[in-house]
């Protein structure tokens, strides 16, 4: 009878494990397993076991990436989603968005797959993002103002899938406007290098021609300096030699007019009497 037992039990266990596969999840990911499209339960990392009737699926709650737009050998964009800038001017951008799932349960029973969840939620709503944002650019702030742009397509973006189950971790951003708008551009950074060099050269030329005349006058006003002093130490030494000279200065600036008063025992200029 025991013997009976063990052998029904034996056979319990290979129909029970006949009848089960095995499945394994990953760290970093979330297993689902699902009967007739119903969540039955959530594995975590490790080796389980369903029915046959059963359907497993991992979602990965690693971040992922997406990109929105191609490129060519070289790196140039090709193609991505096209938007108008404020001025009418046609932009195209291509996006890297990084993600992150933050909730398998609700991403399989809304879109059943990651993917479906990016053809449905993510790509269109990323698109309405851009016609948003650029819808308050100009072309020209547009390209001026590449780190701001970013951060507000980032905010775009994560504001647009706010209440879904993927969380927007950063946004790469890739723009390029038509080959027209751009050759226009270029000559227009062009010509306001071109005038900016020219301003700053006259400046210096100015500020050159400035210290010039400074120095210039420095050195006139010096040689006026030196002159007058010679003169003056020329004259003390003609003084020096002919007190005669002192005299004949005096003559030379006198009106020929008498003092109309005279104080007592003075002299009369010029006038020497007797031996004097």
């Amino acid at each position: 009878m025991t013997k009976l037992v063990k052998l029904t039990a034996i056979a319990t266990t290979v129909a029970t494990l006949s009848a089960c596969m095995p499945f394994s999840v990953d760290e970093g990911e979330i297993g689902l397993v699902t009967k007739y499209g119903e969540i039955i339960e959530t594995k975590t990392a490790g080796l389980h076991w369903r029915s046959w009737l059963e359907d497993d699926i991992t979602f990965s709650t690693r971040e992922q990436k997406i990109v929105l737009g191609a490129f060519d050998e070289k790196g140039d964009l090709t193609s991505g989603i096209s938007a108008y800038t404020r001025d009418t001017q046609t932009v195209t951008t291509a996006l890297t968005i990084t993600y992150k799932l933050t909730d398998p349960v609700a991403v399989y029973r809304n879109y059943r797959t990651t993917q479906n969840m990016i053809n449905q939620l993510l790509e269109p709503r990323s698109r309405q993002a851009l016609e948003v944002v650029f819808s308050d650019y100009t072309a020209q702030r547009a390209l001026e103002n590449r780190a701001k742009l970013t951060i507000d397509i980032t905010n775009q973006i994560r504001e647009a899938v706010k209440g879904y189950p993927i969380e927007i971790t950063a946004v790469q951003s890739v723009i390029q406007f038509n080959k027209e708008y751009e050759k226009r551009v270029e000559e227009s950074v062009q010509k306001n290098v071109a005038i900016q060099t020219a301003e700053r050269e006259l400046l210096i030329q100015q500020k050159q021609a400035e210290i010039v005349k400074v120095n210039a006058q420095a050195k006139a006003d010096a040689e006026v300096i030196q002159a007058k002093a010679a003169a003056i130490r020329a004259k003390g030494e003609a003084l020096k030699e002919n007190r005669q000279l002192v005299d004949l200065t005096a003559a030379e600036k006198w009106n020929g007019v008498l003092p109309s008063t005279m104080t007592p025992n003075s002299a009369v200029p010029f006038v020497k009497l007797g031996g004097q």
